[in-house]
């Protein structure tokens, strides 16, 4: 769960019952300011401008706990965490369709999500293992509709082994679930995707601090759009914004 904020301030605790189980908790207040129409978005060329528009402002505040421990279930380490949380967005920015040729941005009042976080992580000498499954719904307060970006529930696995000590694979698949939206009428079914990544991560013994990365992402070609996009009320049609098909990709980082 996330939100992308220019500025904020935060507030967390960490309160141990025991060696292994510790309670959490922590508040995050949230700004985001007035954007620009994306340039790459398909509803550039009909978005009219909104000189009223005021920033998003708000708080998520998060309780749960987490569980750590070692040698159980043949595993050298193993641990489990769940986190409920609420968020309430004041001035939510929306695009809404006042007729079939323009697009406007706007305030649309307070938005609340509500929902949980729950993650399962395991070890054994080379092999790692992060399993993580999230819920999340939202409604305006003033109709008690959704949003367009609902997110919806989504669950993640990301294993990775290291082959030798300077060579390591990773496996990342997230799995998003089919939602039935509250929006409006023409997205009242958000279909469900799976997307899929692999990695191989190389450090040379031969040039300390380098790192070099091999991977390919969404090695299926997967054609969706994403639950979270804002140009919801195009898909279906030419225009719908639809994520990245399969990408090979090459990159390196050097530490100093």
């Amino acid at each position: 769960h996330s939100f992308p904020t220019r500025r904020s301030s935060d507030l967390a605790a960490e309160y141990p019952l025991t060696e292994n189980l510790s309670l959490l908790a922590s508040a995050t207040t949230l700004y985001k300011g007035v954007e620009m129409v994306d340039v790459l978005a398909s509803n550039r060329l009909f978005t009219a401008t909104n000189t009223n528009l005021k920033a998003e402002t708000g708080i998520n505040k998060e309780v749960g706990f987490k569980y750590e421990t070692k040698n159980m279930l043949g595993a050298d380490s193993l641990g489990f965490s769940f986190k409920v949380f609420d968020t309430t967005i004041d001035d939510y920015i929306v695009t809404t369709w006042p007729n079939s040729t323009t697009a406007l941005i706007a305030n649309a009042g307070t938005l609340d999500i509500q929902g949980f976080e729950s993650s399962f992580a395991y070890a054994k000498d080379a092999f790692n293992a992060l399993v993580t499954y999230s819920k999340s719904d939202s409604k305006f307060e003033n109709t008690g509709l959704s949003t367009q970006r609902e997110p919806g529930d989504s669950l993640s696995i990301n294993l990775d082994y290291a082959v030798m000590k300077n060579l390591s694979l990773s496996w990342d698949s997230l799995f998003v679930m089919k939602e039935e939206s509250k929006y409006i009428a023409a997205q009242n079914i958000k279909e469900a995707y799976d997307v899929h990544d692999i990695a191989v991560k190389w450090k040379p013994q031969s040039a300390k601090g380098l790192t070099l990365i091999a991977g390919i992402d969404n090695i299926f070609d997967e054609t969706y759009v994403s639950h979270a996009s804002e140009n919801r009320t195009l898909s279906g049609v030419s225009l719908a914004d639809y994520e990245p098909g399969r990408n090979v990709k090459l990159s390196f980082a050097y530490e100093f």
